[in-house]
Formats: C-alpha cells, structure tokens, sequence
C-alpha cells in the first residue's frame, strides 16, 4: 500500500559541495520542470517527424506558440493544442513512484504498469499506448505478464533500447537524487539505481550511457544557481558519465557527447547539424547530443527550446529533454 506522504529518505552528504533544497524549494522546482516538460512535449508535439524546411512549409515559419496536432505520424487524426504526449505522461509516472517509495525499482515498475493500462484504454487498435516507443512498450508488456523488472528490458532485436524512451522520463531520478543531497560524480548507489531503472526498458550500454549523461546534466543544473552555471562545468559534468565506458570509443553516442566542447568553436553547429540529419530522430546518439548541444549554447533562455523544436524530427521529445 503506498503512502499519502511523500517518501522521506534520509539525506546523504555529497562529493559535490551541494545545499539541500527545502520541501518548499524542492516542491516549486518539481512542479517547474513538471509543467515545463509538459508545456514542450506539447509544444513540440505539433512538429513532429517533420524537418526544419517541412516545418517551415506547414506553419509558414518557425513555430512560436503551441499548435493543433494534425498529420503526424504517431498521432492519427485532429487533436487541440496543448496535447501531450508518452514524454509527459512517463514522466509524472515515474515522479510518482519516487514520490511515495524513493529510489525503488518495484514501484518504478508498478507505476509504468499503471501508467500503459491507463493510455492503452484511448487507443485499443494500437500494439501500444500511442506515442509510446517499442521498447518502453515491450517491456510493459513482459512486466504485465509477469517478467521480473530486471529481465523486462531484455530483447532478441538488436535495434531496440538505443532510442530515447529512458531520458524523456528521468528527470524525476535527478530530482530525487538531489532531494537526497547526492551531487556530482555520481555515487555507486546512483549510478546502480539509473542502471536498473534503464535496463527496466532499454537493456543497452548506449542507453545507459545516455542516462548517465543526462542525469549529470540535471544534478549540475539543479545544484547551480542560475549565475554560476559554467558551460565548461556543465560539460565536463557530462564527460564524467563516460568514465565508466572505457570502451565507449567507438560508441556514437560517447563520440558525441565528447564533441559538446565544440560549442565554444562554432557553438556546436556542425555537431547538431550532424545529429539532425541521420534519418533517426528517436536514437539516442543523435536525439540527445542535439538536445546538450543547444541548450548548452543558450542555457538561460527560451530560445533554446524554440530552436530544439524547429529542428524538427523527434521535437517533443527533445524539446522536453531541454
């Protein structure tokens, strides 16, 4: 049975010379990224699967305000602006899992259950919820015919668990794990914790890598103040997550990542430009490079989640990453 309280896990020092934060503080800055994952899903949503000059064509120019879904691949039909999508809905998933029973895997898994049973009852022609990934998708199905969360993620299809279904739902793992005062490099325990989590539906190095990555990114976010922040910081925050890759060099995915400092020669044009431009907008090496990369280069300003969006292709998804 869960609790009517959230979760009160003890609180641990960190390597990082971290404060931390109060109900108060933690609560308004939950409810902020919340909303603001929920407002860009919604707001890249409309875009989707389109590219720069398709969404040029369609809207007669960048888009600047949320817009009626019409045309898109994964969501048939007219729906109004403000729609949101599997990005939103995972997200608030996992907020509430961690929530009530902080970092456990029983209630992450029990959370997505919910979360499919309760999508699955608008679309009942689909294989999935829709919007849902294949490999988020798949493996709520193994969890729901009994399969332990350990071995959900495990697929005979080598092409699965490279997208970006685990980072479009992790942001509340970095709160929590900043909730409990666990700074940067991340601790044993943490990194255990975003492994088993990834692995639940994405069995992969890459997707694992990512996660690291991503995580760090927000735990240097969330424990910066607004005028501290260092880009350079920032990035090495990121580079940190490959230490435990030492075999990554041939890995896309770490090869970019490692790129990030080219933001500061050519602020990371050719970099996004490259990831924008594969023909995989989900896959995890082109998805959330792009994503760092423009929002490293204006981290303090709108305009980074209206450029990440008006590149097109996976934009509700990159848009609530930024």
């Amino acid at each position: 049975m869960l609790s009517n309280e959230p979760n009160e896990t003890p609180r641990h020092s960190s390597s990082q010379d971290l404060s931390l934060p109060s109900k108060e503080v933690f609560t308004a800055v939950s409810t902020s990224i919340v909303t603001g994952i929920a407002a860009a899903d919604s707001f890249g949503l409309a875009v989707e699967g389109l590219n720069a000059a398709e969404i040029v064509e369609k809207f007669g120019g960048p888009i600047r305000t949320l817009q009626p879904i019409s045309g898109i691949k994964y969501y048939k039909g007219e729906h109004p602006a403000g729609t949101i999508s599997d990005d939103t809905l995972l997200t608030i998933a996992t907020m509430n899992a961690l929530r009530y029973d902080g970092l456990s895997m029983d209630a992450v898994a029990r959370s997505l259950i919910e979360a499919y049973d309760h999508a699955v009852q608008h679309t009942p022609d689909t294989p999935h919820p829709l919007g849902w990934g294949w490999s988020v998708g798949d493996a709520v199905l193994r969890l729901k015919q009994g399969a332990h969360w350990s071995q959900a993620g495990l697929s005979d299809n080598p092409q699965m668990g490279l997208g970006n279904g685990v980072v479009i739902r992790i942001a509340p793992v970095a709160l929590e794990l900043w909730r409990q005062g666990r700074g940067l490099p991340l601790d044993q325990e943490a990194k255990e914790f975003i492994r088993d989590f990834t692995y639940l539906t994405h069995k992969t190095e890459t997707a694992l890598m990512g996660s690291y990555a991503y995580v760090s990114a927000l735990l240097y976010a969330l424990s910066t103040s607004p005028h501290e922040f260092s880009q350079e910081k920032c990035i090495e925050s990121i580079e940190e997550a490959l230490n435990d890759f030492p075999n990554s060099g041939d890995n896309v995915l770490a090869q970019r990542i490692r790129r990030l400092h080219e933001i500061q020669v050519d602020n990371g044009q050719a970099l996004i430009e490259e990831c924008c431009n594969t023909g995989r907008p989900s896959f995890i090496g082109n998805s959330l490079p792009a994503t760092l990369a423009v929002f490293l280069r204006n981290p303090a300003d709108i305009s980074a989640l209206n450029e990440i969006v008006n590149l097109g292709e996976d934009a509700d998804s990159n848009g609530s990453m930024v």
